[in-house]
Order: structure tokens, then C-alpha cells, then sequence
């Protein structure tokens, strides 16, 4: 069997991407995009879980579609554009094989 494997959570705003430690301005909209990079060798259906934790704030759950397989992607818009800092996390699991 072969283990599925995904790329990193990609972001971007305004269709630029954003490196890691990046600074975005005042509350500039993002989307953040996982993918499964070898869905047809693997041979498994993922499904995927978003969260944030705005600074050591308490973890949110990021509300999305059902059924995304070969891309996950959330949209985030800080509430404040006052240095607001926020940690997401993606966690994907997978289906038994049909």
C-alpha cells in the first residue's frame, strides 16, 4: 500500500502566494489550500479537518465543503487589522480502500 501524501497548506491573498512568516495588511482576506499530491497511486479518500488558534487563544473550527479529495481549501478574514496572529492546522484522514 502506498501512504497518501500531501502538500503543505499553501496560502495565498489576493491570488498572490504568501510566504511562510509573511505579513498581510490590515484584514486582507486569505485562502488557505492543502493538496493530495498522489491520490491515484494511494488509492484512498481523504477527509479533511481545518482549524485556527488566533494567538494562544482558544483552537476554532474552520467550517467548509464535504467531499473535497484531490484539494482542501478554507477562506479567512482576520476580525482585526490591528497585529492579528493566528496558527492553522489541517488534519487529513483517510478512508479504507475500495
Amino acid at each position: 500500500m502506498v501512504a497518501p501524501q500531501f502538500e503543505g497548506i499553501d496560502v495565498t491573498a489576493g491570488g498572490v502566494h504568501v510566504a511562510p512568516g509573511g505579513w498581510l495588511q490590515g484584514q486582507q482576506p486569505i485562502r488557505l489550500t492543502v493538496t493530495y499530491l498522489n491520490r491515484d497511486e494511494a488509492k484512498v479518500t481523504p477527509t479533511y479537518a481545518w482549524s485556527y488558534q488566533p494567538g494562544s487563544g482558544a483552537v476554532t473550527t474552520m467550517p467548509g465543503a464535504s467531499g473535497e479529495v484531490l484539494a482542501s481549501t478554507r477562506d479567512f478574514t482576520p476580525p482585526s487589522p490591528w497585529g492579528y496572529h493566528a496558527t492553522f492546522t489541517v488534519v487529513s484522514w483517510q478512508s479504507n480502500p475500495k
